[in-house]
């Protein structure tokens, strides 16, 4: 009976170190780490006890070596959990200090990669442009305090948005914004996402402008253009500095198909139109020339 109410302790120091231990990884505090290292001196000792002889004159003789083995173990466990912790940490200041300034997907794109440098890959995405209609003359009107400030809300509200339907938002040109759907998350939807991002970003964008006309200040109505294909997607820059972006004539396309997004209005590419047909409602179709086509380019516009 002595030998199983032996076993049965064995078994609950066991569990203890192994719990222990899970709290110190969750919580980081040493009293944790206190614990395994003295439930493991007990189980050392209580093995010594149950099997005696040979091992138990060699526990007399060395008891010292045998209850400093395991402590070492721990303290150098507890030394590189330590460090684990500070990287973690300052991986996590890392990633709220870039936070600011680009996507969340990016950053978990470069956090991941061991080194970065230039360089991109041929992939299918939908690129999304959104612009502020009369802004050159609101910005001769207005103080550069109150530009500023109301481009931030404005592209506060995008930016959700973007974030919300899977985007990447890419960058902002003035009071432009270009988002990216498909890298580096793939979606196999990429296509739909945008468009349906694009119809929520005016209805959220015209909530906006209600709210500000009501206050007495200038709105801000926006056009917004998507067009899918084929781009570039990578570092692209120098050795000193570069940006995760999307290159190529799907992307100059999308910028292009802004003259044909009226304020209020989504217009999309044929190519995306191919990509949402069934799931979207389209109001207008039209066709227009833009620099660097030989062909015009057929718009649809999307109900919003």
């Amino acid at each position: 009976m002595q030998f199983d109410l032996s076993i049965f302790a064995i078994i609950l120091i066991v569990y203890g170190i192994v719990r222990s231990t899970l709290f110190f990884k969750k919580t980081g505090n040493f009293v944790y780490i206190v614990a395994v290292a003295i439930l493991v001196v007990l189980i050392s000792n209580s093995w010594i006890e149950m099997y005696g002889g040979r091992v138990g004159e060699m526990y007399k003789s060395y008891s010292a070596v045998f209850n400093a083995i395991p402590l070492g173990i721990f303290l150098a466990y507890l030394y590189l959990e330590s460090m684990r912790k500070k990287e973690r940490e300052e991986k996590e200041k890392t990633r709220t200090f870039f936070s600011k300034y680009v996507s969340e997907n990016v950053i978990d794109k470069l956090m991941s990669e061991k080194e970065i440098g230039v360089g991109g890959h041929r992939q299918e995405v939908s690129i999304l442009y959104t612009d502020v209609r009369g802004f050159t003359s609101l910005s001769e009107q207005l103080p550069p305090e109150e530009v500023v400030r109301s481009l931030n809300e404005h592209f506060n509200v995008l930016t959700e948005i973007a974030f919300k339907h899977g985007g990447t938002v890419d960058k902002f040109i003035g009071d432009a914004v270009m988002v990216i759907f498909g890298a580096p998350v793939v979606h196999k939807d990429h296509a739909l996402r945008a468009v349906r991002c694009g119809i929520e970003m005016q209805r959220k964008i015209a909530d906006l402008n209600e709210q500000l006309r009501k206050k007495g200040r200038p709105e801000m109505p926006i056009g917004v253009s998507i067009n899918t294909g084929i781009a570039i997607i990578g570092n692209i820059g120098s050795d000193k500095f570069m940006d995760y972006t999307a290159v190529g004539d799907t992307v100059n396309t999308a910028s292009r198909l802004q003259n044909a997004a009226g304020a209020g209005e989504v217009a999309i590419s044929e190519s995306t139109y191919k990509a949402v047909k069934n799931a979207v409602k389209i109001v207008k179709k039209d066709q227009i020339t833009v620099k660097g086509k030989d062909k015009p380019l057929i718009v649809y516009k999307v109900k919003v």
